[in-house]
């Protein structure tokens, strides 16, 4: 798909560093500034404010190919519980929200009953942003969607290229195996 004109901006926008609201695991709200790299392989992101009371803040990444869906508004598990929360401030406008499901990170937790028990599903890895601006929201779902699809066929490429190894490997296994006979 060729880039549009508002993915292109985004991707800039980003490159450049766009302050967003940030919403943590708990729900709590914190001024963020994201840049995506020069590569557009990796987006990164560090908390805005608070001057010297602040501890050393170090830069989160993540990758481009760790993001697996763009949801739009506030679908997730952080955005539901902090809708519910009596001492959250209410969030922005849900029209300027979206997160971006990320891969787990880690395994999901043995089961507490034993492990021929299945575990219950992980919840899922998001990072829940709310835009300052209708249009920053919008370069902001250009770009990720665009960025996205871009990591998704990579991905599918590297798989098949995998599969395709493997393959060969087999069959050349086989013949020496024939050979040999």
């Amino acid at each position: 798909a060729p880039l549009t004109a508002a993915a292109a901006e985004g991707i800039e926008m980003l490159k450049a560093g766009s302050q967003v609201t940030k919403y943590g695991r708990a729900g709590a709200a914190h001024a963020t500034t994201f840049r995506l790299s020069r590569d557009e392989t990796a987006l990164t992101w560090e908390r805005i404010g608070m001057g010297r009371l602040r501890r050393k803040s170090v830069p989160r990444i993540i990758l481009v190919t760790d993001i697996l869906e763009l949801l739009i508004g506030q679908e997730s598990e952080v955005f539901k519980r902090r809708r519910y929360s009596a001492s959250a401030q209410v969030p922005r406008a849900t029209y300027l929200s979206l997160s971006l499901v990320l891969q787990a990170a880690l395994p999901s937790k043995p089961s507490q009953v034993g492990d021929s028990e299945p575990s219950r599903p992980p919840e899922r890895i998001t990072l829940d942003i709310s835009c300052p601006s209708l249009e920053a929201f919008g370069l902001w779902v250009a770009s990720m969607r665009t960025l996205v699809a871009a990591a998704h066929r990579a991905r599918l490429l590297a798989q098949k290229q995998n599969e395709q190894t493997l393959a060969l490997r087999r069959v050349a296994e086989q013949s020496a195996i024939e050979a040999n006979v």
